[in-house]
């Protein structure tokens, strides 16, 4: 289960399949990776990514950390990338499941993967689809994947601080994952730390409602890329420069 697994297990573990030399920076990086350079060798090489998303999209879960990390973040340089459709996607999917259209259900689901492969809950639902319909062992494979995929942005951070923060791509994740480990939304604010947007979600466990707790996400994927792929925004030249030179300073500070 996603709750037992420690965020440190992988901090250790060196990016190679896109990635061989890292720049970290605070706002643009996961496990000590920079998400530019990311960004950059999929822009050289997009058949790579295409590749390793076609294998999961199939039930391919033979998977590596280091691909399992380029699909998960990589999806938001890839044509497409839309944050915050997810949750409005899966609703279609449960709409079906309610008027038990199981059949109708399986296609849209297996299509929003094809499109989307990146997308945690696209892959909880297929499990629940395949279970309901009878198929224990594919529907296993499925909350697998699940599980696998949310473990990326999970052992990211430990969710105690900006800089422990947990990495998201997708908004939506945020509360898979507190769902996974036993908590729920009280309350939620979005807020920038030195030019970064984090949600700060006060939460209580479920188990237990008298304890309080918050958790820290980095949005800065849905946030900042997610946002401008969906109003057509762009960052401009002046902007870019600005941060960059605020992101190397931090870089050398060691923020």
């Amino acid at each position: 289960m996603i709750k037992s697994l420690a965020s440190s297990e992988l901090k250790p573990l060196v990016f190679a399949v896109f990635v061989s030399v890292s720049s970290p920076c605070l706002s643009q990086s996961a496990y000590g990776i920079s998400f530019d350079s990311l960004k950059s060798a999929i822009e050289a090489d997009s058949n790579a990514y295409l590749s390793v998303a076609r294998r999961y999209a199939s039930m391919d879960t033979t998977l590596s950390f280091n691909e399992m990390f380029a699909l998960y973040y990589g999806s938001a340089y890839m044509p497409g990338y839309s944050p915050y459709s997810d949750g409005m996607d899966s609703r279609v999917v449960e709409g079906f499941m309610e008027e038990k259209k199981y059949e109708e259900a399986l296609s849209m689901c297996r299509s929003q993967i094809s499109k989307s492969p990146s997308t945690t809950v696209h892959y909880l639902n297929l499990g629940w689809i395949l279970s309901t319909m009878g198929d224990s062992v594919n529907a296993q494979i499925a909350y697998d994947q699940y599980y696998s995929l949310l473990s990326i942005p999970y052992r990211s951070g430990d969710g105690s601080s900006y800089k422990d923060a947990m990495v998201v791509r997708s908004v939506n994740d945020e509360y898979m994952i507190l769902n996974a480990i036993g908590y729920r939304m009280s309350s939620q604010a979005l807020i920038h730390n030195k030019g970064i947007p984090f949600d700060q979600m006060t939460c209580l466990n479920r188990d237990n409602p008298d304890e309080e707790k918050v958790f820290y996400f980095n949005i800065y994927q849905p946030f900042s890329i997610g946002m401008m792929s969906m109003f057509g925004g762009s960052e401009s030249g002046k902007s870019k420069k600005k941060r960059d030179r605020s992101n190397k300073k931090r870089t050398q500070r060691g923020d």
